[in-house]
């Protein structure tokens, strides 16, 4: 089985899937992406080797759907992506002052997968890559020109660290508890209750804000971010054991933020190095080559990792072939 078609976006992104007209004999869908201040026509189509239809209609459909996207909005930013296997668009291209930006192979040594845009400036030159699903197809990737901007919000936490919870539970310990007892009205005793216990667990448990952005590494949590807003605010007035103390503490939960996202990554990647070493540049914001891995991990144990669960202890070493004196060897 082959085809099938499909729009996915950012989860900050609004989109609106829409069509022109009943078109059960075409793969394609019409949708408009809305990322912030901008608005976008996409239409992902897959045309088949041996269609049903003759081709002329796909192409119809297509231009027409683009003549009432532009008709309803002349500045209309128009994608049209997918796999179109042999179809000649070229006819189509001109028409519409189009441009299709994939100029690679994407399966063999044809280009059978398009990006077609009205807007060629916004993007940068098409690339193929190597996709994770099984396909004998490529995948394509086009990246704008002028790279979005990331998102950012507010999320508000409790610090829940081991102090916090000590400071917590001294403040039930030395706590006149018989003053609630003493009141004659049971609602005055419950609302007081209520009155101290949110007292103790606001000054025990604060309640943090901090800005989170989408490109935040996986390792800066609320709590990282956070602790190093204080570092940040205190660096010039902090003594250098105060400094180093900090610093040694956001290290530290920098390291078990790393583990647990290798960990939550392990469903991923069970199998295959580039997934690994992929997830692990993710992880750790490395980007080129000649770093370390890590700053807080020492290489030596990350190597350590990946040769334990790379190890397969039930392999046997094949046994060796006694090669007859005499016999040659074939080179390929």
């Amino acid at each position: 089985m082959g085809g099938g078609v499909a729009v996915l976006c950012r989860n900050d992104f609004k989109i609106e899937m829409f069509s022109f007209m009943e078109t059960h004999f075409l793969e394609i869908v019409w949708c408009k992406i809305l990322p912030p201040n901008s608005e976008y026509y996409v239409a992902s189509v897959y045309h088949p080797p041996d269609p049903i239809y003759d081709t002329w209609e796909l192409l119809d459909f297509i231009s027409n759907s683009c003549d009432e996207v532009l008709h309803n909005d002349p500045n209309a930013k128009i994608i049209i992506a997918g796999d179109i296997n042999q179809l000649n668009i070229g006819e189509f291209i001109e028409q519409h002052s189009m441009q299709q930006l994939i100029k690679v192979p994407t399966r063999g040594n044809r280009t059978l997968d398009v990006f077609i845009t009205n807007y060629p400036f916004f993007w940068k030159p098409g690339s193929s890559v190597k996709g994770l699903v099984r396909s004998d197809h490529f995948a394509i990737i086009v990246h704008p020109s002028t790279p979005a901007k990331p998102s950012r919000k507010k999320v508000s936490f409790r610090d829940t660290r081991e102090h916090c919870k000590i400071a917590m539970n001294l403040r039930l310990e030395e706590y006149d508890w018989s003053v609630l007892s003493s009141l004659a009205d049971l609602d005055e005793s419950v609302e007081l209750l209520s009155q101290k216990l949110w007292e103790m667990y606001d000054d025990s448990l604060p309640l943090i804000t901090v800005k989170l952005s989408s490109r935040d590494p996986p390792y800066m949590s609320p709590l990282v971010k956070h602790l190093c807003k204080i570092r940040n605010e205190n660096a010039r007035t902090d003594s250098d054991v105060m400094r180093a103390t900090r610093q040694e503490k956001i290290n530290d939960l920098i390291r078990k933020n790393q583990i647990n996202a290798v960990r939550n990554e392990n469903r991923k990647h069970h199998s295959g190095f580039k997934g690994w070493w992929d997830m692990a540049n993710k992880i750790t914001g490395r980007k080129t080559q000649g770093t370390l891995v890590s700053k807080v991990i020492n290489p030596d144990d990350i190597n350590a990792y990946f040769q334990s669960i790379s190890t397969d202890d039930a392999h046997v070493a094949p046994e060796p072939l006694e090669i007859p004196d005499g016999a040659s060897l074939s080179k390929r």
